[in-house]
């Protein structure tokens, strides 16, 4: 478990320094399956699509002071990390018939998720369909909360390097995730940053109108 505290970006690098190289072998991995994915765009649009999101993100300051502060910490390239996190993502931004073909078998899957009311109780949860290179990299990260930046108290569950992949608030707000391929994609938040986003909210209504108001990249 990571514990960070203080400021959005004094978060990062802490995230980044104390986990430099397991972020930069991850970061390796998800480039090469990214390559391997997108055959029809090649390393030099791959790269101007993560500068494009990189600037998106530019939107949402605490997620791009802490964004860039793991860069710092790890000394991963910037495009490389948005890559790590918005893997899932950029592969929707693929040009090829996969997208359309209805006999294309994806590999990896997709996550479920599921909600359980009992006597006033809820238990959430999700599976978590990805490629299986990402098992090493499980992190679980303990936020406290920071006033400046309005982010409460949260646990979350995410890759190395990455912002988040689902979680839980101090009030009780959950976020779980479920990928869904398809060929809508715009230039837009990263996913992860859109789960810290709606981790930051005081209530689930909250958190769903955030989601609303700011769509991530592709479908999830």
């Amino acid at each position: 478990k990571l514990q960070l505290s203080g400021s959005p970006k004094q978060r990062g690098q802490k995230h980044g320094e104390e986990l430099r190289e397991p972020i930069a072998e991850l970061a390796k991995i998800r480039k090469e399956l990214c390559l391997g994915f997108l055959k029809d765009i090649d390393i030099k649009r791959i790269d101007a699509l993560a500068s494009a999101q990189l600037k998106a993100l530019k939107k949402y300051p605490w997620a791009y002071d802490e964004f860039m502060g793991i860069v710092e910490g790890s000394k991963v390239p910037v495009n490389d990390l948005i890559i790590l996190n918005n893997y899932t993502d950029m592969r929707d931004f693929s040009h090829s018939k996969i997208l359309t073909d209805p006999h294309y078998k994806f590999d990896d899957g997709g996550c479920s998720v599921f909600s359980l009311i009992n006597e006033g109780s809820i238990c959430a949860g999700q599976t978590w369909d990805m490629h299986a290179s990402a098992r090493p990299f499980m992190t679980h990260i303990e936020y406290a909360a920071d006033t400046v930046s309005h982010q409460p108290k949260m646990d979350v569950l995410t890759l190395t390097g990455c912002l988040a992949l689902c979680g839980v608030n101090e009030y009780g707000v959950m976020v779980l995730i479920n990928n869904m391929h398809c060929s809508e994609t715009s230039i837009s938040i990263i996913w992860p940053g859109l789960v810290r986003g709606m981790l930051s909210q005081h209530s689930a209504v909250d958190a769903f109108k955030y989601l609303q108001q700011n769509v991530p990249c592709s479908g999830h």
